[in-house]
C-alpha cells in the first residue's frame, strides 16, 4: 500500500507517499478518529461514510481548483458543447480532471470525450476534423509539449481563425512529468512562425503568481535554504519540480500549529485528541501568510483553493498575459482583468458555442434558405425591396417638397410640354361654384 502509521500514547501519525488513491488512508484515519494532513492529495477521497474526519489537502494546486476555474469559464461564456481530449499516456491526474469535469457539469454542459495516445500520433488531424464537426471548444488534457503539435496541426486546417477555442492545463509548470509549454523551439523557424500565430487561439490554466514582495522574498529564502540542506545532508541536488510540494509541506506545518494553539487556548487539551473536531477547524477558512508565505484558503471539502489564472498568448510575440483570475478573494466567479475582444483572432471573442448554421453548416434553416436563394427567391425578394424603396423615396420627396414650400403660400407647379415651369397661387384658381382651393388635389376631390 505504501504508507506507515506509528502510534504513541498521546498522538498518532501516518506517513504516506504521494500520487496514490487517498481512500484507504482516509478510511483508516476516520476509523481511528485522527486528523490526516496531505501535501500531495489532489483528488477527492471516495470514502463517504459519516462521521468521518475530513482529509486536509494543502497541495499547491488541487484538482477541484482546476475543475472549478474551467467550469467557470465554460458557464460564463455559454460553451455547453465541449470536445474533451485526454491523453492516456500522460499522468493519471488528467483522467481524474476529465471525470470531475463531467460530474460537476452534469446537466450544464455536454462533453464529447476522446482518449488518445498523443505520443503515437503522427498528427492530430483526425481528431481536429471530428472536433470541427462536433464543437467549437476543445479542452486538451495531456503533456504540455504535445500542445504545440496540436496547435500547429490546427493552424494547417485553418482552425485557428478565432472561431475555435483551445484550452489546456498548465498547473504544474516546468515539470518533467507534465511537460513544458513553449511555442518556440530553437532551429524550427518555419514552424515557430505558424505556432506563434496558432497560440493566439489557446487559453492556458495555471497558478496565479502573487505580486506580494515580502512573500516572494521569503519563498526565495526558503528555496535557497532547502537546496543547501538537501545538498549538505543528503548529497541531493534539488530539482525545481519538487519545490512546490516542499513549500506546501512547510506551510502545512504552520497551519496545523495554528489550529493546535487555538484549540489548546480556547477548548483545552481534550480537544487535541479529537481528529474529526480538529479537521473541521480548517474548513472554509483563510490562513494569513502561514510561514511568512502567501495566504491560504481551505474550502468546505478540505482542499486548499490556490489562486488560478487563465492566460492568453497576445501580441506579435505571443506573450502570455493573464485574462481571468479565480480566487476566494473575488468569490466563486471569474474576475476578468483583461479584455481580449480586439486582439482575439478575427476579433471574434468570445466565439459562439455553435455557429448559426450549425457545426457543419447544414442546419435545416440554412438549407432552406440556400434552396430559396437557388430557386430565384433572391431575385424576387430584391425586386420587391427595390419597388418598396422607390415608392418610399417618392413619398419622401413629395412630403419634403410640400413642407419646404408651405411657408411661401399654396401654389401649383405645372409642367407643360414646352418644359416651362409655371408657379400659380392657389387663390387665383377659380372653379365653378366660386370655390377656392389651396391645392389641386383638394379641388379634384370636390368634383
Amino acid at each position: 500500500m505504501g504508507f506507515l502509521c506509528r502510534f504513541a500514547a498521546s498522538f498518532a501519525v501516518c506517513v504516506l507517499t504521494g500520487s496514490m488513491d487517498p481512500t484507504p488512508i482516509h478510511q483508516l484515519t476516520s476509523h481511528w478518529n485522527i486528523i490526516c494532513l496531505s501535501t500531495m492529495r489532489a483528488s477527492p477521497s471516495a470514502f463517504k461514510l459519516r462521521p468521518a474526519t475530513t482529509m486536509i489537502a494543502s497541495t499547491f494546486v488541487s484538482i477541484p481548483s482546476i475543475v472549478g476555474i474551467i467550469s467557470n469559464l465554460l458557464w460564463s461564456h455559454r460553451w455547453i458543447t465541449v470536445f474533451l481530449v485526454v491523453d492516456r499516456r500522460s499522468v493519471p491526474a488528467y483522467i481524474t480532471i476529465a471525470e470531475e469535469l463531467e460530474r460537476v457539469n452534469t446537466g450544464k454542459a455536454r462533453f464529447l470525450k476522446r482518449y488518445i495516445q498523443a505520443k503515437e500520433l503522427a498528427s492530430f488531424d483526425e481528431f481536429l476534423r471530428e472536433f470541427k464537426r462536433e464543437s467549437r471548444v476543445m479542452i486538451f488534457l495531456g503533456r504540455e509539449n504535445f500542445i504545440r503539435r496540436l496547435m500547429v496541426d490546427a493552424a494547417a486546417l485553418n482552425m485557428t481563425n478565432g472561431e475555435f477555442v483551445y484550452l489546456c492545463d498548465g498547473s504544474f509548470p516546468n515539470s518533467r512529468t507534465y511537460g513544458d509549454l513553449q511555442w518556440q523551439i530553437p532551429g524550427e523557424d518555419a514552424v515557430n512562425q505558424m505556432a506563434r500565430e496558432a497560440f493566439r487561439s489557446l487559453l492556458l490554466v495555471h497558478p496565479y503568481e502573487t505580486t506580494d514582495i515580502p512573500a516572494a522574498l521569503k519563498k526565495s529564502e526558503l528555496v535557497n535554504s532547502f537546496r543547501l540542506q538537501a545538498k549538505q545532508r543528503y548529497n541531493v541536488n534539488m530539482a525545481d519540480q519538487v519545490l512546490p510540494e516542499i513549500l506546501s509541506s512547510y506551510v502545512n506545518i504552520f497551519m496545523f500549529a495554528q489550529i493546535l494553539n487555538e484549540t489548546l487556548v480556547t477548548f483545552g487539551e481534550a480537544r487535541l485528541h479529537d481528529g474529526q473536531w480538529l479537521s473541521e477547524r480548517f474548513l472554509k477558512r483563510a490562513f494569513i501568510a502561514p510561514g511568512g508565505l502567501t495566504d491560504i484558503y481551505v474550502d468546505e471539502n478540505g482542499f486548499r483553493q490556490a489562486p488560478l489564472a487563465i492566460s492568453y498568448f497576445e501580441g506579435k510575440n505571443s506573450t502570455r498575459e493573464v485574462v481571468f483570475i479565480r480566487s476566494h478573494e473575488y468569490g466563486p466567479n471569474l474576475w476578468e482583468v483583461r479584455n481580449i475582444s480586439a486582439t482575439w483572432p478575427g476579433a471574434m471573442w468570445p466565439p459562439v458555442n455553435e455557429p448559426l448554421c450549425g457545426y457543419t453548416g447544414m442546419k435545416e434553416v440554412c438549407r432552406e434558405s440556400a434552396g430559396f436563394l437557388r430557386n430565384g427567391g433572391l431575385i424576387g425578394l430584391l425586386t420587391t425591396i427595390s419597388i418598396a424603396a422607390v415608392l418610399a423615396m417618392i413619398a419622401w420627396t413629395v412630403r419634403s417638397y410640400l413642407s419646404v414650400n408651405k411657408s411661401r403660400g399654396p401654389y401649383l407647379l405645372l409642367r407643360v410640354r414646352t418644359s416651362m415651369n409655371w408657379r400659380l397661387d392657389g387663390q387665383e384658381l377659380a372653379f365653378p361654384g366660386k370655390q377656392s382651393f389651396t391645392t389641386f388635389s383638394t379641388a379634384m376631390s370636390q368634383r
